[in-house]
């Protein structure tokens, strides 16, 4: 599987949407996610997750509350690895 080899190699920048590039908190959560997706199609089907077990993989690193706070406003032009995600 092509997604696979672009983790293994490190590139996983190619996997993920280039408007998103530079959003660091976003890149972190999509790597996460990308590891629990990768779970989910493991090869052997005992290997791939429950459901509830997915649901906890993403509980574990997803914070909505990190996505409804408002920029402070001093920082009006937020920095490459602080940017919020475009709408």
């Amino acid at each position: 599987m092509w997604v696979r080899s672009v983790v293994r190699e490190e590139r996983t920048a190619q996997v993920f949407d280039a408007q998103l590039n530079g959003y660091q908190i976003v890149e972190q959560e999509m790597l996460k996610m990308l590891h629990v997706a990768l779970s989910c199609v493991a090869e052997a089907p005992e290997l791939r997750p429950t459901m509830s077990e997915v649901v906890g993989m993403i509980e574990e690193f997803w914070k909505p509350e990190m996505h409804n706070k408002k920029p402070s406003s001093g920082n009006k032009n937020p920095t490459p690895g602080n940017k919020k995600p475009p709408p």
